[in-house]
Formats: C-alpha cells, sequence, structure tokens
C-alpha cells in the first residue's frame, strides 16, 4: 500500500489492523432492464426514450413499479391542473397524457391550453391545441434570422458571407434581418462598429475615458476597468494601491 493511502485512513480513524485491510474492489453497478412497449430498455433509455428525467424514472423502479408503469404521467398536486382535459378525438385525457402520446412539449401544450381555455374546467380541443401551436411555430420561424442570405444577387450562407466579407461571423449573425427578408444590402454587413467613447465630467472640464486617463497618468486599462465595476466621478481617477 502507498503512504498516502495509509495517512488517509490514519485521519480517517483508523487504527491497528484497519490501516492495512485489503483495498475492497468496487463491483460495477448492475444495469437495470424492463420492457416497455415491446422494447427492452435500459432506465436511463427510458428516460430519454419517454420525456422523463433519469432520477423520476429511478424513483419510481425502487418504488415497485414495472414495465408501462414507469412512464405513467406525471401527476400535479397543485390546484387544479390534473383536472385540465383535452379532447383528443372523443377521448378526454389530461395534458400530460396528449403531450407524451403525441410527443409534443408539455410546457407549450399546457400554455396553448390556458390561452385557449376560457376558464380552468372548459375542455379544449384537440384540434384547437395543434392549431396554436402550428401558427406559435410558424411566427418563432418568421422571426428567426435567415440562414441564408441573398447580397449583390448572389445566395450565400451567413458562414460563407464572413469569409468572402472578411467580417466576424456574430457581426453577420447580429445584422441578418429578423422578419423573413433573405435579401440584404452588402454595405449592412461591412459597415464598421462605432466605438463607444464614454464621456465623464470631472473637476469641471468633461474628457473622454482615454483623455481620462492621459490626464491623471493611468493606464486606459485601469480607467475602462473602474467604469465597467460601476466606478464613476473622482473614483475612476484615484491612485493605483500598490
Amino acid at each position: 500500500m502507498s503512504a498516502n493511502q495509509i495517512q488517509a485512513r490514519y485521519r480517517r480513524g483508523k487504527r491497528d489492523d484497519q490501516l492495512v485491510a485489503p483495498i475492497r474492489k468496487q463491483q460495477k453497478p448492475t444495469r437495470i432492464v424492463q420492457w416497455v412497449n415491446g422494447e427492452k430498455l435500459s432506465l436511463s433509455q427510458i428516460a430519454c426514450r419517454y420525456g422523463f428525467a433519469v432520477g423520476t424514472i429511478y424513483q419510481r423502479y425502487h418504488s415497485g413499479c414495472r414495465g408501462e408503469e414507469l412512464i405513467e404521467p406525471v401527476k400535479h398536486e397543485a390546484g387544479r391542473k390534473n383536472d385540465l382535459l383535452i379532447d383528443d378525438h372523443g377521448h378526454f385525457v389530461i395534458i400530460s397524457r396528449y403531450s407524451l402520446t403525441h410527443q409534443r412539449n408539455e410546457v407549450s401544450v399546457r400554455n396553448a391550453f390556458n390561452h385557449l381555455a376560457k376558464n380552468r374546467s372548459e375542455v379544449v380541443k384537440a384540434a384547437a391545441i395543434e392549431k396554436y401551436l402550428g401558427e406559435v411555430a410558424e411566427d418563432f420561424k418568421a422571426h428567426m434570422p435567415s440562414k441564408e442570405l441573398i447580397v449583390d444577387n448572389q445566395r450565400l450562407t451567413r458562414h460563407e458571407l464572413s469569409k468572402q466579407l472578411g467580417v466576424e461571423i456574430d457581426l453577420i449573425r447580429n445584422r441578418t434581418p429578423r422578419d423573413g427578408q433573405v435579401e440584404v444590402a452588402k454595405e449592412r454587413l461591412v459597415k464598421e462598429k462605432r466605438p463607444v467613447n464614454h464621456r465623464v465630467k470631472i473637476n469641471g472640464e468633461r474628457l473622454s475615458l482615454p483623455e481620462l486617463a492621459e490626464r491623471y497618468h493611468l493606464s486606459i486599462e485601469t480607467v475602462y476597468s473602474r467604469w465597467k465595476r460601476g466606478k464613476r466621478g473622482v473614483e475612476l481617477i484615484k491612485p493605483v494601491q500598490k
């Protein structure tokens, strides 16, 4: 055994024979598998496949749940959320069951339900839910920057534009229209960023930060660092403490 192992055992209160007891090799944990809907899956695979947290599946398994019991919808205890029903073509189901069956995000379905329902006990039809979620997706897509842009009658991706124009890709992304427009003027993408020139009034003079650093014999980095930390006025020009 190494001296470090002996010292570690001694610090933990081990004495005599306990100091030289053989090191026990840890056995690898047994991989637990279950049959769910005709598939043989591990607990972590079940969680990933059916959209549950791994901890939730393990907790249910150790509570005695097996097979399809492991993927029962999560029951919410707060308020009357369990009473909210969706009319899924004549079958009345709760939001979590509907989300699981149709592979929908439960939070999105619940938000759609709350938007469509006039009161919390009303039944909402599945068609209305799907129509609302589709409109949200289209609106989101319309306001996302286009992956391809038309510049000088050329259709190029943002990465290709970045290389061709010599402009950083982040700058291209920031200047890409978000209203579905794909045709962009070249001048918009290559225009120089205007440097922010903060000006401060000290002792009756209005100076920029570089002028302030030169006037009071400080480095520009020190003055900018103080400005970013929220220092203002005379706090910007205090002597540097060595």
